[in-house]
């Protein structure tokens, strides 16, 4: 929901009363009732003066462009326009017209109206092209008032995490890279699996009385043996040797919804609440990646241009390596963390009544809306995105942060290299280029970029303004507070 500039609203505060404003505005009588707090009503009337002009030339236009049987084209009477499409012509021109005075009438009394109004009653249903008449209008709006925001202002700080890459950190992913560049090993069995072991394995769909279900799913499938978290189950699988089955409740052995066990590791459009939960597992093979020396062979290969030699330089380069990602991920949640202290500490309230109705509206205008049940806490986070947006709004104007066609283009590489999972090294790519500008000539890719850059240009800017404290912390502690913050979001401010 797109919203104005911030001014303050020239109305009293209140639970339920009426605010009754009527003059006549640009020769249109409007008038504004005041609802629920935050909320209200204009009511407008126009009358064939406001829009007769505009009618005749919209139908002047219509009789020059439309292909009519009989008629040259361009040559089409306006009667005959008037005709077969004056009312169609007509209702649009007062909508269109109705709604441009209650935005201008909004604009001249400084009010913040949220997204668009919402037409709540007309009289289009009497309209008759041929004798035109007043019509009545009234539309449903929802506003803000300014508001401020203490964060950008006080001195308070807040963590910035430095995740220190220890020896255990290092020593595992040395061991992860070792077994991944190694040669997989086929078993019929083990005495005891290792939790990268991988179980290859044929599912096929079966009844809790461990029936087979008629047209029911049978795919091959792998996982590794971490992906299985109930005891229950991991006694079966442990006991389990190459052509041996074993039937298991599938979404409780992995602990994950069946949705995701149909969609992802089955790859069937079939609806899951179809789908039984116990599956008939037969054990294909095992495989076991046999690690590879830690030798000059394998430096070379994951640092071709490092000329390491010895262990200790390998070390050190990984470990250069791992603390840049984690300075990245650190990065990233610095600017969610801003985001959420800012979103805590800024007071703005909000029409809920208006955000219902937006979005009942939405569920109406996107029959394929996957959530259509209007609850609370949908509400509580369409309140907090919006919340957002206002503080965003803020910053950019009170700060005057303008967004250049550079910036567009950083963001829409961003983007890119993130989507192809490309490391940033590959950010001057001629061929990235070519695809940067050939995304931007798309309407919707413009739009995503131009977002994108406002929010580069807002996250550096808070991350300048608000002071950071430096904490250190354990990759298992920084794991705790992500997954924490994470929480918060989703309860919504």
């Amino acid at each position: 929901m797109r919203t104005p500039q911030l001014k303050k609203l020239p109305i009293k505060r209140g639970a339920f009363f009426v605010y009754l404003l009527i003059k006549i505005f640009k020769n249109v009588n409007i008038s504004f009732e005041q609802g629920e707090k935050l909320d209200g009503y204009i009511q407008l009337e126009l009358q064939p003066d406001d829009y007769v002009n505009d009618f005749k030339k919209e139908l002047n236009k219509y009789s020059k462009q439309v292909d009519i049987k009989g008629f040259r084209k361009g040559k089409v009477p306006s009667g005959v326009i008037k005709k077969m499409y004056g009312k169609q012509i007509l209702s649009e021109q007062l909508l269109n017209l109705a709604s441009e005075k209650v935005m201008d009438y909004s604009k001249e009394q400084n009010w913040n109206i949220i997204g668009k109004p919402f037409l709540e009653e007309h009289n289009l249903e009497s309209l008759d092209p041929n004798n035109l008449q007043g019509h009545n209008f009234k539309f449903y709006i929802g506003y803000f008032e300014d508001f401020e925001a203490p964060l950008l202002k006080d001195d308070k700080s807040v963590p910035h995490y430095k995740i220190q890459v220890d020896d255990e950190i290092l020593n595992k992913e040395i061991e992860r890279i070792r077994k991944q560049n190694g040669e997989a090993k086929e078993l019929k069995e083990v005495d005891s699996y290792l939790s990268d072991d991988i179980l290859d394995f044929e599912a096929e769909e079966v009844t809790e009385k461990e029936e087979a279900v008629e047209g029911g799913i049978k795919e091959n499938a792998r996982l590794t043996y971490d992906f299985f978290k109930d005891e229950e189950s991991l006694k079966k699988i442990n006991k389990l040797k190459a052509g041996e089955s074993i039937v298991i409740d599938f979404p409780k052995a992995i602990d994950k919804p069946k949705e995701d066990i149909v969609k992802n590791l089955f790859q069937t459009e079939k609806p899951a609440e179809e789908v039984s939960q116990f599956f008939k597992i037969t054990l294909n093979k095992i495989e076991r990646k046999e690690a590879v020396p830690l030798d000059k062979t394998l430096f070379d290969k994951l640092f071709p241009d490092k000329n390491i030699e010895t262990e200790e330089d390998f070390r050190k380069q990984l470990t250069e390596d791992i603390q840049r990602v984690y300075d990245n991920e650190t990065k990233k949640f610095r600017s969610l963390n801003l985001q959420l202290e800012l979103l805590k500490t800024t007071d703005i309230p909000l029409p809920e009544k208006f955000i219902e109705k937006y979005l009942q509206q939405m569920n109406k205008e996107n029959e394929d809306a996957q959530e259509t049940e209007i609850t609370e806490e949908r509400i509580k986070n369409e309140l907090s995105g919006i919340k957002w947006e206002l503080i965003k709004g803020k910053i950019l104007k009170e700060n005057e942060l303008n967004v250049t066609e550079e910036d567009v283009k950083f963001a829409a590489k961003s983007g890119l290299l993130q989507s192809m999972n490309l490391p940033e090294s590959y950010a001057d790519a001629p061929f990235l280029d070519e695809w940067v500008e050939k995304s931007l000539k798309e309407e919707q890719s413009r739009k995503k970029a131009i977002e994108d850059a406002m929010n580069f240009k807002i996250m550096d800017f808070l991350q300048n303004k608000i002071k950071v404290e430096e904490k250190e912390v354990t990759s298992k502690q920084f794991e705790e507070i992500s997954k924490n913050l994470n929480d918060e979001f989703q309860r919504g401010f």
